[in-house]
């Protein structure tokens, strides 16, 4: 593998996916719809500069598909969580926790339409629009790797978890045009911040995933499930890349108890 687009290259974990593959040595191009680099990146993060980042709209083939011909590998880091997009700069403050939490779900009625309309478009539509204009110039079988997620849990409407298992069930059948690769982390939070509230939430999982062991053993296991940073998600996507063997699902609990070395 030589060259990775990365579509959602500077978000949460789509920077870090970048960041892996840089480290690594290959060819790494963010695609977003700002063509902007990551922001609030320290300026010791010199591999930003490694990137090429890119302006287009997944949605728009002919923005992006001038890349795709010799490209290695692509990976879709996109999609949402809440309707309500403020939860985006909520879990990325520094403000009181519980107030935070509150507002995650001040989303409208999960049981409207458009709800789950959003979630097909962003988190299953796009992933397929992608893969088939990657399928359509790129007769090479490169791998796709697809962000998905690990399950769904409270207050979170059923629309987000079945429009990414909708998104990986269309992927597989892909092959052997691309060859899948279906990530499942779980609530993520960043090594290098300790202080915003995505690490906050992550010492609470903790917390409670202990209790979960040792006082209700395991009654919640369905319920409560470990964080997992992002650094260790990209670097096990990146690892899938790069075993020509591998494809389908990489799964919550395989990434959190068989780390693997780190880049």
């Amino acid at each position: 593998m030589s060259k990775l687009i990365v579509f959602g290259g500077s978000g949460f974990l789509g920077k870090r996916i970048c960041q892996n593959a840089v480290g690594r040595g290959l060819d790494v191009v963010s695609v977003t719809s700002s063509g902007s680099k990551p922001r609030q990146l320290g300026p010791h993060e010199k591999w930003a500069d490694k990137v090429e980042w890119t302006k287009g709209d997944v949605f728009k083939p002919h923005t992006y598909k001038h890349l795709l011909p010799d490209a290695s590998g692509v990976v879709h880091s996109m999609g949402i969580l809440l309707e309500n997009q403020n939860y985006k700069k909520v879990v990325q403050s520094n403000d009181d926790l519980l107030g935070e939490i509150q507002s995650f779900f001040k989303t409208p009625n999960p049981m409207k339409k458009n709800v789950f309309n959003t979630y097909e478009k962003m988190n299953h539509e796009s992933a397929i629009v992608l893969a088939e204009t990657l399928i359509e110039v790129n007769k090479n079988k490169p791998a796709f790797a697809y962000i998905s997620a690990d399950r769904g849990f409270p207050g979170i409407p059923s629309g987000y978890i079945e429009s990414k298992r909708k998104a990986e069930f269309e992927l597989y059948q892909m092959q052997p045009n691309i060859r899948p690769i279906l990530m499942r982390p779980g609530f993520m939070f960043d090594e290098t911040n300790t202080t915003d509230t995505r690490t906050k939430l992550k010492n609470l999982l903790n917390v409670a995933g202990y209790a979960n062991e040792t006082i209700l053993l395991h009654l919640l296991d369905g319920l409560i499930r470990p964080p997992i940073s992002t650094q260790v998600v990209a670097n096990w996507c990146v690892d899938r890349l790069l075993d020509p063997e591998f494809h389908g699902p990489v799964l919550l609990d395989e990434m959190i108890h068989h780390r693997g070395a780190k880049v």
